[in-house]
């Protein structure tokens, strides 16, 4: 086959997040810029097309429409499935309908089809042998191990560890659902006075954190507040960090390929494992934040930044993320999908 037609199904909202999105862009761009052609359908509202830097996308509620689905689904060759609520009989459904259907998935979510395939995050490779399944006639690895990043993470300069941590990048996802970004901007001007702090406001961010975050910056100059920052703007703001403190999600790959050292905050069950084996793989240190910001969190929170503070203990955190992505898994799978079909 000279070339494949692929549809994307995913979903996000200021209530959901748009990680899902995030990933699936990066495969909509390489599917694309390879030749080849892909429809992106996101269940979601309008608020999502701040997520896609432009990207066309058709949204509706394909997990529930019957019709709607079918008719994204009408040439496919190829569907990739990146969902935390669709159910079993969908993904039996459209193995039984499209050749070749890829499920993304963070934590075993559901038990996915034989016929399928399983796309997992490269971080949760083991060094153990991979089963080998056959899928339309194809020997193919039962599950497949990749990092999907926006392309403009694909080349990246040589990322600096300086000295002293100077300069601060804090981001909790485009939503910040417990509205984490004024309280920890409050605890580090108090504690780190002098460093000059870049703060992420995300399109989905409710009023009052944007109203919040804005004014723990008052009167500050150390303190800069970035909206509507696209995925060139994060890579820049990155580069100049000597410390990320986040969320737990997909923004960690980015900086991970970055090579920013990174405190990660589980703010969801579904970044438990995250956080964990990004932590096992000597990439970042988390905390837990799943019962909201406290003074026991302020002070976990200062025990981790002093315990990176030290310049070798933070090159070897810039190494382990940098040594595990590479910032092209998008454009491998779409190599493999090719291959399979």
């Amino acid at each position: 086959m000279k070339s494949f037609s692929a549809t994307i199904l995913t979903e996000g909202s200021g209530d959901k997040g748009f990680g899902h999105i995030t990933r699936c862009s990066a495969l909509y761009d390489a599917i694309q810029t390879s030749g080849n052609r892909a429809t992106l359908v996101i269940d979601g509202t309008d608020e999502v097309r701040s997520a896609l830097s432009g990207l066309p996308a058709t949204l509706g509620d394909w997990i529930h429409d019957s019709d709607f689905r079918a008719s994204m689904l009408s040439d496919a060759d190829c569907v990739i499935i990146d969902s935390y609520h669709a159910p079993l009989e969908l993904y039996q459904e459209l193995v039984d309908k499209v050749r070749l259907v890829i499920c993304i998935d963070d934590y075993g979510r559901v038990p996915y089809p034989p016929q399928s395939v399983v796309l997992k995050m490269e971080w949760q490779a083991n060094t153990g042998p991979h089963p080998i399944k056959v899928v339309h006639g194809h020997n193919l690895p039962a599950t497949w191990y990749e990092v999907l990043l926006r392309k403009e993470f694909t080349n990246t300069p040589t990322y600096e560890v300086r000295q002293q941590i100077s300069i601060v990048m804090v981001s909790f996802g485009a939503t910040d659902l417990r509205s984490f970004t004024p309280q920890v901007v409050t605890t580090l001007t108090g504690l780190y006075p002098d460093w000059r702090i870049n703060v992420i406001i995300g399109p989905g961010f409710r009023n009052e954190n944007k109203e919040a975050t804005m004014d723990a910056a008052i009167g500050n100059g150390n303190i800069s507040i970035i909206e509507k920052a696209t995925a060139s703007d994060m890579k820049q703001f990155m580069l100049k960090s000597d410390l990320a403190i986040t969320a737990a999600g997909q923004t960690l790959n980015e900086l991970a390929r970055i090579g920013v050292p990174t405190i990660a905050t589980i703010v969801a069950d579904n970044q438990e494992l995250h956080a964990q084996t990004w932590n096992k793989r000597g990439f970042i240190q988390y905390i837990d934040g799943r019962k909201g910001y406290s003074k026991t969190l302020t002070t976990e929170l200062h025990k981790k930044i002093e315990s990176v503070t030290p310049k070798n203990i933070r090159k070897k955190m810039s190494d382990a993320g940098q040594k595990i992505i590479d910032g092209h898994g998008a454009m491998r799978i779409v190599r493999q999908i090719k291959e399979t079909i």
